[in-house]
């Protein structure tokens, strides 16, 4: 299966950011003051402010060749 884009909620919209770009080194594909897209591989990841009153909470995984894992780790 190919997941050209992916959409997340999240109340925690400027530290999701600084992971992913900063920590991660994500390219930043757009922003703006309520979400924040990434590429990854050849897919999308857009994150967008929740309401107030929602925590949401996901939990997913990259695939990482195992010729790349030490790469990947640092």
């Amino acid at each position: 299966m190919i997941i050209n884009q992916a959409v997340l909620y999240t109340h925690l919209l400027d530290t999701m950011k600084d992971f992913y770009v900063n920590s991660l080194d994500f390219p930043l594909t757009a922003a703006s003051p309520r979400s924040f897209s990434i590429k990854v591989g050849e897919s999308e990841l857009t994150f967008k402010a929740s309401s107030l009153h929602t925590k949401p909470f996901y939990h997913f995984a990259f695939n990482v060749p195992a010729n790349r894992f030490m790469e990947a780790k640092q």
